[in-house]
C-alpha cells in the first residue's frame, strides 16, 4: 500500500454505479471519475477486508457536453453585433472552473475568444459556478469585425466561441496513443440576422462526416429562413482513446472537418 502516490475513495451504489470520489481538488464532482484518473486502472482495495483486491478500469460512459448558442445581427459594413451564451456540463464545466480560477476573468476572456484582436466581449456573467448538479452557463455580448468583408460582400465565419479554431492534429505521423480524455458532445448554435439591402450570395451545405468507424461524427445543418441564417454544428465522440495505428485517419477526418467548420456564409449586397 505504501507504494502508491495517491489514494481515492470508491462508493459501490449498488450493482449499476460505482463512485469514484476525490476531494483533493475542488472541480471534481460526485457525478464524474476524476478526470486525472479517466481510462486508467485503479488497484481496488477493501480495508475491510484485505483478501479482496481487483484491478478495476476507471472510465465514463457519459459523454461531457458544451453546447453554443449564439444570436446575432449582421451590420451592414461587415460588423456582428451579438450575444452568446454557453452551456458546460460534465468535465467541460470543471475544466472552464478551474481555468477561470488560474487565469482570472480578464485573461480567461482572452481565452474564451482564442486572442481574436476583432472579437471584442462585453458585459460576461456565470450561472450555477455552486451547483454543480447544473451545467456551468456563461453568457456575454458581443461584437465582430467582419475581416475580408468590403462595401459589396460580408464573410461570417460561424464557427464562434467553440473549441475548434486550431487543428492540433498536424504531423504527418504519430508514435502515442490518442487520448480525449473523456467522450465529448459539441453543438454550435446561430442565428444570424441578415442586413436589409443584402442577399445570400453563398451558404456551406448540409453535411455529414464520420470515422470508419463512426468513433467521431460531425454534423452541419445552415439554412436560410425568414431573413436570418441558421446554423447547427455538432461533433460527436463515442470513443475516448485511439491506438496510434489510427491516428492517419483522425487527421484525415480532423482535416476535413475544420475545413467544413470554416466555411464562410457569404452575403452580396444588392
Amino acid at each position: 500500500m505504501n507504494a502508491f502516490n495517491k489514494t481515492v475513495v470508491s462508493v459501490n451504489a449498488g450493482s449499476k454505479r460505482a463512485y469514484t470520489l476525490d476531494a483533493s481538488n475542488k472541480f471534481n464532482t460526485w457525478r464524474d471519475v476524476p478526470f486525472e484518473l479517466l481510462n486508467s486502472n485503479g488497484f481496488f482495495v477493501d480495508p475491510n477486508n484485505w483478501g479482496i483486491h481487483m484491478l478495476v478500469p476507471l472510465k465514463n460512459d457519459n459523454p461531457s457536453r458544451k453546447i453554443v448558442f449564439v444570436t446575432a445581427e449582421i451590420k451592414q459594413g461587415g460588423k456582428l453585433d451579438g450575444n452568446a451564451q454557453i452551456n458546460d456540463f460534465s468535465y467541460h464545466r470543471a475544466n472552464c472552473l478551474q481555468v477561470y480560477d488560474e487565469l482570472g476573468e480578464k485573461k480567461y476572456i482572452d481565452k474564451l475568444k482564442d486572442n481574436d484582436n476583432s472579437l471584442t466581449i462585453t458585459g460576461y456573467k456565470r450561472d450555477n459556478v455552486g451547483k454543480d448538479t447544473l451545467p456551468l452557463t456563461e453568457s456575454f455580448s458581443f461584437q465582430q469585425e467582419l475581416t475580408g468583408s468590403d462595401e459589396n460582400y460580408i464573410f461570417i465565419n460561424p464557427n464562434l466561441f467553440s473549441s475548434f479554431h486550431t487543428n492540433p492534429f498536424l504531423s504527418e505521423t504519430r508514435h502515442s496513443e490518442i487520448d480525449f480524455g473523456s467522450l465529448n458532445y459539441y453543438a454550435i448554435n446561430g442565428i444570424y440576422k441578415i442586413p436589409a439591402g443584402y442577399k445570400i450570395e453563398s451558404i456551406p451545405k448540409p453535411t455529414s462526416l464520420m470515422m470508419p468507424d463512426t468513433s467521431i461524427t460531425f454534423k452541419r445543418v445552415v439554412a436560410d429562413q425568414e431573413g436570418s441564417i441558421m446554423v447547427h454544428y455538432t461533433v460527436n465522440y463515442k470513443h475516448a482513446v485511439f491506438p496510434a495505428d489510427e491516428y492517419p485517419s483522425i487527421r484525415d477526418f480532423y482535416k476535413k472537418m475544420f475545413d467544413l467548420l470554416n466555411e464562410q456564409i457569404v452575403l452580396k449586397k444588392n
